[in-house]
This record gives C-alpha cells, structure tokens and sequence, in this order.
C-alpha cells in the first residue's frame, strides 16, 4: 500500500480518524491516481513470470517455478505485489507469505479463480517513501479542502493550502499544482 490511514493521520493535520480514512476508501483511489498521473505502478526488477493458478479460497498464487529462488524472501512479507496480463487478477495485492512456487495473500484479498495458460507476470512493488507525503496530502486534500471550494470564490488559504479560484483555477486532475508537480520525479514515459 502506497500509504496506511495512519501515516495520513500523522502526515497531515487530518481530522477523519484512521478508521473512518480506510472506510472512504481513498487510499486505493489515491494510488490509483497516482498510478495514472506517473504512468508508473512502482514495479521492480524481482519478478517471476509464467503460468500461474490463482485460489480464491485459500488466497494463494502458485507459480511456475520457485518464488523463492527467484529472490521473493519472506522478508517481502506485507509487501504489494503487481499482477500482469492475468485474465481477472490484474492490479495490486498484497502478500502475507511466501513458501517455494506459493505466494498467499492477506486476509481479506479478493482473487478469483483461474488457471491461466497465459504468461502472467508478478512484479515486486517498492514505493518510493516519498510518496506517503505526496498521497497523504492528495487524501487530505479529498476529505479536508475539496468541499470547501466554491467557484466563484477568488481567494482561499487555509493551514499550508493558499489558492485563487474562478477564471484562473491552478489544479492538475482537481488536485492544487503544488502537490501534483511533485509526482514529476516519478513520472515514467512509455513507448507504445
């Protein structure tokens, strides 16, 4: 996970508790944001990839080969995976352990079942600590801010936030520049 509620809770003068930050359901929206606004799914090089089978009742992942001898450690425990070209279990989850050619998931996961003759590729997720600011800021901005603007309003400031509003509106994808130009670092082109 790109930030835990609690981090926005010390990162940020927020005043939603933790509990109510998980139930708004920011933080996956937020990283996906920040997914969108980088091109980038922070991947590493530590990835095994081929035919995997997927178990939704037991939350695992069986690989074609080891995980292990790969470099996936048991230390990686809690770590974010990325899941690849899958054909329903693309995206993030997040691994509870690891043993031989099986990664488990977390309690509460969502997978579903498949056997994919695809290729399918895990990657290892590492995000840089960096971006906890950066989507603590985004979250308090969506729960704090966002419902305190109007359009007609030219000026407001409120704690570390000062914007002018109206006909010279300064926000990228509805969040203020200042917080979205940090993500610039991270920002990966593509080639189709």
């Amino acid at each position: 996970m790109i930030v835990t509620a609690t981090e926005v809770t010390i990162l940020t003068n927020i005043s939603a508790s933790a509990g109510t930050i998980i139930s708004s359901g920011k933080i996956p929206s937020i990283q996906a944001r920040i997914n969108r606004l980088t091109n980038n799914y922070f991947t590493t090089d530590l990835y095994l990839q081929g035919a995997m089978n997927f178990n939704s009742s037991a939350l695992t992942i069986s690989g074609p080969s080891s995980f292990e001898q790969e470099g996936f450690l048991q230390a990686y425990s809690n770590w974010d995976i990325y899941i690849y070209n899958s054909y329903v279990n693309d995206g993030y989850q997040t691994i509870a352990s690891i043993n031989s050619n099986i990664i488990t998931l977390v309690s509460g996961s969502t997978i579903y079942e498949e056997l994919s003759g695809r290729s399918v590729m895990i990657n290892l997720v590492k995000y840089p600590i960096e971006l906890k600011e950066i989507a603590a800021e985004m979250i308090y901005y969506d729960m704090e801010i966002r419902n305190l603007k109007k359009a007609d309003i030219k000026s407001f400031h409120l704690g570390p936030f000062g914007e002018s509003y109206g006909g010279d509106v300064d926000e990228t994808y509805g969040y203020p520049k200042k917080i979205v130009d940090k993500l610039i670092p991270y920002t990966m082109a593509r080639v189709m």
